[in-house]
């Protein structure tokens, strides 16, 4: 499926920032008449399956997340796959040092959870215990919505120039959308970490 574009698919414009109910509503008007037996052609003459429910689904995967939708852009029109981020971005090292560390205290303390069966007290205990750990973690989960709200409002400046440029993209725009994607996708993935290691400790 190289080079097959997930925004014409799901029929919406390439951009940076999407109405997502208008995808969404895509999505499934596409989904409830798929059929992976049919085929079509896409413009430039590659015959894929455009109504195959499984690339639906993949589509629809990719540009629901705004990281998932800026590696698309990017590899559509920035010239390459960005490829998964390895390397932690400079300007938000100091916070991975802090979820880091803080995800190994959630760790610790999930280990000594009470087993299912164990008495009220050793639960009451634990939920004691674990309080001030709990307020740590909301508060970090606070501090990384923020951060995501000072990428959304780079990626609105982001978006604008887009909207007024031109293909191929200028060498700011592929620049400043492959720093949004690196760090959107790691302070994602901590507020992901953190929200399933508090469900558990909670649980």
């Amino acid at each position: 499926m190289s080079g097959l574009d997930f925004f014409k698919l799901l029929e919406v414009k390439p951009l940076p920032i999407l109405d997502e109910q208008v995808l969404k509503s895509n999505y499934l008007r596409l989904s409830s008449t798929a059929h992976p037996d049919r085929a079509t052609s896409l413009p430039s003459g590659a015959s894929v399956v455009l109504d195959d429910p499984v690339l639906l689904n993949q589509a629809y995967s990719a540009l629901s997340r705004i990281p998932g939708r800026l590696r698309h852009l990017l590899t559509l029109h920035g010239g390459k796959d960005p490829g998964s981020p390895k390397q932690i971005p400079q300007n938000i090292g100091e916070r991975f040092m802090e979820v880091g560390e803080l995800i190994h205290s959630l760790d610790r303390m999930r280990q000594g959870k009470p087993e299912e069966g164990s008495g009220e007290i050793a639960r009451v205990i634990f939920i004691k215990q674990s309080l001030g750990l709990k307020k740590r973690t909301e508060a970090m989960q606070t501090l990384l919505r923020s951060d995501l709200g000072g990428l959304h409002e780079r990626l609105e400046r982001v978006h604008h120039e887009w909207e007024h440029g031109s293909v191929p993209l200028s060498t700011s725009v592929v620049e400043a959308l492959t720093d949004l994607y690196h760090e959107w996708t790691f302070l994602d993935r901590w507020l992901d970490q953190l929200n399933t290691r508090l469900l558990e400790l909670l649980v």
